[in-house]
């Protein structure tokens, strides 16, 4: 039994946005958004935060089937772009951002993201 629901993007598989009760989280919309520390330390064993590179790999792919939860970001004490982007972390420590565009950016202190993990390949 899997403690979270995946799907296959560009040959790799991806968990849907991860919505557990931890320590270090903030309570969104339609989930929970995440620290950097939360994110990488509550990875699951033969996991990992998606690179850059793998962000990017997937936006190639129909963003439909991604399906990102437009829940903004929690930083420095706000909540901010609910509604308008999602932004997920990336394994790099940055934010991945999509909405009206898209990109990487560096992360502000005390900044909390949703997270999603690719499986890691044998």
């Amino acid at each position: 039994m899997s403690l979270f629901n995946t799907i296959k993007l560009n040959g790799k598989e991806w968990t849907h946005d991860i919505n557990w009760r931890l320590n270090d989280d903030k309570k969104c919309d339609s989930g929970r958004l995440y620290s950097f520390e939360a994110a990488r330390t509550n990875c699951p064993q033969g996991w990992h935060l998606p690179t850059k590179e793998e962000w990017e790999s997937i936006l190639l792919w129909d963003l439909k089937e991604f399906e990102p939860k437009l829940n903004g970001l929690y930083c420095c004490g706000h909540y901010a772009d609910s509604g308008k982007r999602a932004y997920y972390w990336t394994a790099e420590g940055d934010i991945m951002n999509f909405g009206d565009k898209w990109g990487v950016r560096s992360a502000l202190p005390l900044s909390y993201c949703q997270v999603r993990y690719v499986k890691n390949v044998d």
